[in-house]
C-alpha cells in the first residue's frame, strides 16, 4: 500500500516540520487538508518546494462542504480565485484537488490506488488531477505551475 500521509494545515510551524519528516522518509505523496477556503498558508511553501524537487507530489483538498471557491480573486490572470499564498504554493508544486472533506474517504482510497499504480511524480500528479479535478481547473493549475 502506498505511503501517503494526511497532514492538517495549522498556522503553527508544526505542519511544515511534519512535511519535512515525510520528505525525509521518502513517502509516495503528501496530502494536505487545507483550510475551508482552500488555502494552505505560507508556512508550508518551502516544504512543498522541497517535496516537489524530490519527486514527492503534494496534493491538497479543502476542509469544507461548500462547493464555492474563494470569492476573493488574486490578481493573477492564470488563476483567479486563489489567494496569493496559495498561488505561490502552486507555483512551488502544490496540486490542489477539487475535492471537499465530504468525499474524503472515497478520494483518499483512490489516491492511494493512484500512488500504488503510478511510480513517477508526473504520472501520479497527472492521474490524480484527471481523476479529481475538472479539465478547466487543471489547465489553470498547469498554467500557474509553469510560472514557478
Amino acid at each position: 500500500m502506498a505511503d501517503v500521509p494526511l497532514l492538517k494545515i495549522s498556522p503553527s510551524p508544526l505542519t511544515a516540520q511534519m512535511m519535512d519528516v515525510c520528505i525525509g522518509e521518502n513517502v509516495d505523496a503528501i496530502l494536505l487538508n487545507a483550510y475551508a477556503s482552500g488555502t494552505v498558508g505560507s508556512a508550508v511553501i518551502e516544504p512543498i518546494y522541497r517535496a516537489t524537487h524530490k519527486g514527492i507530489p503534494v496534493f491538497s483538498f479543502r476542509d469544507s462542504q461548500d462547493d464555492r471557491w474563494i470569492p476573493e480573486w488574486s490578481n493573477r490572470p492564470s488563476l483567479p480565485g486563489v489567494y496569493e499564498a496559495e498561488a505561490t504554493a502552486i507555483e512551488k508544486g502544490l496540486i490542489p484537488l477539487r475535492v471537499d472533506h465530504v468525499r474524503f474517504q472515497e478520494m483518499y482510497g483512490e489516491l492511494l490506488e493512484i500512488c500504488d499504480t503510478h511510480t513517477t511524480y508526473e504520472t501520479k500528479t497527472r492521474a490524480a488531477m484527471e481523476r479529481f479535478s475538472p479539465p478547466e481547473w487543471n489547465e489553470r493549475i498547469e498554467a500557474l505551475r509553469k510560472v514557478g
